[in-house]
């Protein structure tokens, strides 16, 4: 906060007299104390301080006139051999913030600062005579600060009461507003309100559409016709105050700007000579309408009624609009933030909406022309290109096992045997049983009796036929892979002693160096793969090596997997590694063509957007 120097204070500066003859009884100064003019109580303020503070000579009492500054409103000894010492001992103890005091050759010089709301409302400096102590100096300031105080909270609150009587009927209107169902009643209700409250003849609001005012509502009147004169006349007033953004009164005051009043004077003229006040509101980043206010010829607004009435328009006006706004109809809605924006795009100002524009119109521009390669994300299951099923031979038990799955193993190599004493026994009965009939055939021969020899010899082919069944299932017994491979099911070394039966699966083989994929492809991108079509393949167990994949054949029946529908297709692997294993899981990219990068990326939403669309409408 700055200091005004005496030289530059315009308003008038009360003297005290030096001389104590010349001063009247302190009891003088106590009603003074009341005035509201700053001179008149700063004189005051200072004569009683020369009553109190003994050898006072000399005194500058600065207030705060406005925001920043600090301007002198009283002395004692006026333009005196001291006042430069004042003013500096005062701009030391603002500087401070805190009470200063310093000898002199011939005296003491004090200032004190008065701190009001966090800042300094007024700053004493006086010139004492003789030896005086200085805290006795001070403590005289602070006793008389409090009279500082209360003076400059009064006035404060004087200065306050317009603005609080302002906000006091903005709110009511406000509420007024607020409490009608529609904007036709809530605009009555403010128009009359406001009629009541500035003892007007006629309050008139309009809103801006078009390019002209529309009259949505008048005082003490229910309905009324839009192509009434008084209705165009007022419509016109509220354009020419809109169009020129400012209040117009008729008949003018001469300190009022000039503008331009030729349908407010013809609407003047038409109504007999009254007052005519059209105030514009703004809301939503230009003026939406007016409020247009009349009076008879003999009871003019004056510049405190003018000041309520704009405080209140510019409360009720927006409040109104958004009210005409929600009532409105959908599609009018709609019509009005197209054209607001529209305004915005193409109007003055509002760069940063034209910033935005032009980056969404480089960025439909760049996505009309980007392309890439439209992918399509599949499960993936690596299998084998042939899988062999060993089964169980014949029904009995598990003697032993020499693998289980994940195994790899050579051709011919054993996995598993069977036990098979019960078929050796079985093999060596039927050999005893050829041997009896071999004994009966020669005998029969020696007899020469033919029909016996045509039925042992039924019975020798017989032995001989079991005989050799016997050895083929023997031989079974032993499971061995038909080819060299990985086992990639079974495990029967929890299982040794254990029952199977014939056709019970007890080994899966499949090859090392060749491979299929399976992929599941959702039922929504089927249409899109097509047979030899290319793509990547990434399994978990080998996140970081992409394979190459060829789609050989796509099913036409889709499956259930995981709660949505997917197609089974079946894909080459192109080039395999020793790392491979039938059964690793992972995720492959088909491709399906150059696309537009935009398209890939909303192409899910757009297919949504169309099945809920058709299921909307039918």
């Amino acid at each position: 906060m700055a200091l005004g120097r005496p030289t530059d204070v315009t308003a008038p500066v009360a003297v005290v007299p030096a001389s104590p003859e010349a001063l009247p009884d302190d009891r003088r100064f106590w009603p003074q104390l009341a005035a509201a003019d700053a001179a008149r109580f700063g004189a005051a303020w200072l004569g009683l301080q020369r009553h109190w503070i003994e050898g006072l000579s000399s005194a500058l009492l600065l207030l705060r006139t406005g925001s920043t500054t600090l301007e002198p409103v009283a002395s004692v000894a006026g333009e005196g051999p001291h006042a430069a010492s004042l003013q500096r001992a005062a701009e030391a103890a603002l500087a401070k913030g805190a009470g200063v005091a310093r000898r002199e050759a011939d005296g003491l010089i004090a200032a004190y600062p008065l701190m009001l709301d966090g800042a300094v409302a007024a700053v004493a400096a006086v010139r004492v005579e003789g030896a005086s102590e200085p805290e006795a100096v001070l403590r005289g300031l602070r006793w008389g600060a409090g009279w500082l105080r209360a003076w400059l909270i009064d006035r404060a609150r004087a200065d306050d009461q317009p603005s609080l009587e302002r906000a006091r009927t903005g709110f009511g209107l406000l509420a007024g507003a607020l409490q009608e169902a529609g904007f036709a009643a809530a605009a009555r209700q403010t128009v009359t309100k406001l009629a009541q409250l500035a003892a007007c003849d006629r309050v008139s609001v309009g809103f801006w559409r078009r390019g002209h005012t529309q009259v949505a509502a008048i005082s003490h009147t229910a309905q009324f016709g839009r192509r009434m004169d008084l209705v165009r006349q007022v419509a016109a007033c509220m354009d020419e105050a809109i169009e020129q953004q400012a209040t117009i009164m008729v008949p003018t005051v001469a300190s009022a700007p000039p503008h331009v009043a030729r349908e407010h004077l013809r609407f003047q003229h038409a109504a007999g000579g009254g007052q005519v006040l059209t105030i514009p509101f703004f809301a939503q980043d230009r003026f939406q309408g007016a409020f247009c206010f009349e009076r008879r010829g003999d009871r003019p607004f004056d510049q405190a009624t003018v000041d309520l009435l704009d405080a209140a328009v510019h409360l009720a006006g927006p409040l109104l609009e958004e009210r005409r706004r929600a009532d409105q109809w959908l599609w009018r809605t709609a019509l009005d933030a197209t054209t607001a924006n529209l305004r915005r795009l193409f109007g003055a100002g509002h760069l940063k909406v034209k910033l935005v524009a032009v980056a969404f119109a480089g960025l439909a521009a760049l996505f009309s022309q980007l392309t890439t390669t439209y992918e399509i994300a599949a499960e993936a299951v690596l299998e084998g290109s042939i899988q062999r099923s060993l089964v169980a031979p014949f029904d009995g038990f598990v003697s032993s096992t020499e693998v289980r799955a994940g195994d790899v193993v050579e051709a011919g190599a054993v996995l598993a045997r069977l036990d098979d004493r019960d078929l050796l026994l079985e093999r060596l009965r039927w050999w005893t049983e050829r041997q009896r009939y071999q004994l009966d055939y020669e005998r029969a021969l020696a007899e020469r009796d033919r029909a016996r020899l045509n039925v042992v010899q039924a019975q020798i082919e017989q032995a001989e036929a079991r005989v050799e069944l016997l050895d083929v299932q023997l031989a079974r017994a032993e499971i061995r892979a038909p080819f060299a491979g990985i086992v990639v099911a079974g495990d029967l070394s929890q299982a040794i002693g254990g029952a199977v039966a014939r056709g019970d699966t007890l080994f899966q083989l499949a090859p090392l160096d060749s491979y299929r994929v399976t992929l599941w492809v959702d039922e929504r991108q089927i249409d899109d793969v097509a047979n030899a079509a290319a793509g990547k393949l990434r399994l978990a167990a080998l996140p970081t090596e992409p394979f190459s994949i060829r789609v050989q054949k796509v099913t036409p029946v889709a499956e259930v997997r995981d709660g949505r529908n997917a197609f089974r297709v079946e894909a080459e692997l192109e080039e395999a590694t020793a790392r491979l294993r039938p059964g690793m899981n992972g995720v492959a990219r088909i491709e399906a063509g150059e696309r537009l990068l935009i398209w890939t990326w909303t192409r899910t939403l757009l297919d949504w957007s169309r099945l809920w669309w058709w299921r909307l409408v039918g």
